[in-house]
């Protein structure tokens, strides 16, 4: 350990003379694991709360036979916290200072170096009195092993970590298995900036306020070792940059020629390095606030739709519009509102045109027949250059997907090692195949066969096809296509893209329909065995056999 960091340390030992050590493990395999730890420090003015545990047992996980898992707080003395920091960091994670227990971790890095924070991190597990904490972290290296990841399936889990640790890892990829070092700043319990002075011609006082920490024993913090440095940044560009000094009551302020817009400060101290960093955020100038009365309600009464859907009634509520409130005063320079105006709705133009969705179809009322075969062919190339740009896997969802859309589609990913998938459902292969030789054969049976024929072609990796469970009505309505993590849903079946209006949409949640798709593909059936099986019930003029065959 070189030189800074042991000064790094006496530092924060001065600083803080109380910690506290938060720890989160799993216990399974006869092992403890690290689910995550951070060492929360607390100024001279503050003293840390008494230890504590979830529980006088560790907690069984539901769901999860064998596993259980512990939350522990520990009070301690700022230079044992840091002791107990440092091995941990090394996998050395003990369950109690003495270290008579430990749990295993993954190989963890720093970042930034150790005796070195970083600021303007925002933190999920951090509480509103540290206010923009300091902060030296661990990082895993590595995944933490698959056994705690399938823990994070387990809601009870999850709420259990929200409660106790004050926040759930399992949904922050960064922090599951590691650890953190947090420090508020030691100087001051509180920064602000503040609008405190206009006039008529425009101009206007920005006031600068730190509350200096102060304990009986200890004084006062000496503001002396700051400086604050204050941006602005206007809708135009960066416009001014102020070095300054807080007097002995801890104010500051600037005088500026107009009406400010994103202000943004850094606090510096000369013994402790960067204290805080607020990036440039815009003035509420005013608030409105539009009430609304409700005046009587209404039933309203569905009928019914058949034995599945039987009749219902609802209560909506009637509403007026009441008075309007205005807090505050609207912003008076007017070119600045203008420039965002204008911003503002080249913003919105670019978010329309990037959207992540694609539009197919004819919208004219007379379309031509090249345009129909344009549109039909631009919804194709949509499809196939997502199909070809995957890494990992492919899964075609569509209860009316045939040999066609196999080869159109699934076939396009030029990697042997990605594997294809395809769901498709019974009503489609009853239909009867275009262009067969045979009059009235159905779609099955040349799927069925193309298939065949695909598995014996040389450097054709051949899609695996099930059908879904459920019969005609197939248990997924939907269409999907999903492309390693991404998820895209569909509008229309993918046999007819391009021929009316549809549109397909990037899905911003992709993991649950990915296991949902996962759990439907287990419990179907490939496509060779349940035609085969129809086929032979078909021909004893009995009913399909059950999907789960």
């Amino acid at each position: 350990m070189n030189d800074a960091v042991i000064q790094w340390k006496e530092q924060l030992v001065e600083d803080y003379p109380e910690a506290l050590i938060r720890l989160a493990t799993a216990r399974g395999d006869k092992k403890h694991y690290l689910l995550f730890a951070w060492v929360e420090l607390f100024p001279f003015d503050m003293s840390a709360p008494s230890g504590w545990s979830a529980g006088a047992k560790p907690w069984p996980i539901p769901g999860h036979k064998g596993w259980t898992c512990g939350f522990t707080a520990r009070k301690c003395k700022t230079r044992d916290a840091l002791d107990w920091y440092e091995a941990a960091a090394r996998g050395d994670v003990r369950l109690d200072l003495e270290g008579m227990v430990t749990a295993e971790a993954v190989a963890l890095l720093a970042e930034p170096a150790y005796g070195q924070f970083s600021v303007g991190v925002a933190l999920p597990f951090a509480f509103p009195w540290h206010d923009g904490p300091r902060i030296q972290r661990q990082v895993p290296m590595v995944e933490v092993p698959l056994s705690i990841r399938a823990l994070g399936r387990s809601p009870a889990l999850r709420d259990w970590l929200l409660n106790n640790l004050n926040f759930d890892p399992f949904e922050h990829d960064e922090w599951l298995g590691a650890l953190a070092l947090v420090a508020p700043d030691p100087v001051c319990s509180k920064v602000a900036t503040f609008q405190s002075e206009s006039d008529d011609g425009g101009n206007e006082t920005l006031t600068i306020y730190g509350s200096p920490r102060r304990n009986g024993q200890r004084g006062i913090a000496d503001l002396s070792t700051l400086s604050v440095i204050v941006a602005q940044r206007r809708v135009s560009g960066w416009s001014s940059l102020e070095v300054l000094k807080l007097d002995s009551t801890g104010y500051a302020a600037i005088r500026y020629p107009q009406p400010s817009d994103q202000v943004g400060y850094a606090v510096i101290c000369a013994r402790r390095g960067l204290l805080r960093l607020v990036e440039p955020l815009p003035w509420l100038n005013q608030v409105g606030v539009d009430i609304g009365l409700v005046t009587s309600q209404r039933e309203v009464r569905v009928p019914t739709g058949g034995r599945r859907k039987p009749k219902s009634s609802f209560t909506v509520a009637n509403q007026t519009k009441g008075p309007s409130i205005l807090v505050g005063q609207a912003a008076t320079d007017s070119a600045r509102i203008r420039l965002f105006r204008l911003r503002e709705r080249t913003r919105l133009r670019r978010k329309r045109f990037d959207a992540p969705q694609k539009l197919f179809g004819v919208t004219s009322v007379n379309p031509t027949n090249q345009e129909r075969v344009d549109r039909r062919q631009e919804a194709e190339d949509f499809v196939a250059h997502l199909v070809a740009g995957a890494r990992r896997r492919v899964m075609l969802v569509d209860p009316f997907f045939g040999p066609r859309e196999t080869r159109q589609f699934a076939l396009r990913n030029p990697h042997q090692s990605v594997n294809v998938k395809i769901l498709t459902g019974l009503r489609g292969l009853l239909g009867e195949a275009p262009d067969a030789s045979v009059p009235g054969t159905l779609l099955g049976d040349v799927f069925a066969a193309d298939l065949q024929h695909l598995t014996k072609l040389p450097n054709v990796s051949s899609p695996q096809v099930r059908v879904m469970p459920g019969g005609v009505d197939s248990i997924i309505h939907d269409r999907y296509l999903i492309v390693d993590d991404t998820v895209w849903h569909c509008g229309p079946s993918f046999n007819e893209l391009g021929e009316r209006i549809g549109v397909m949409v990037l899905l911003p949640a992709p993991l649950a329909i990915r296991r949902l798709v996962s759990k439907v593909w287990s419990r179907s059936t490939a496509l060779g065995d349940y035609w085969k099986a129809y086929k032979e019930a078909a021909a004893k003029r009995l009913e399909p056999p059950p999907d789960e065959t």
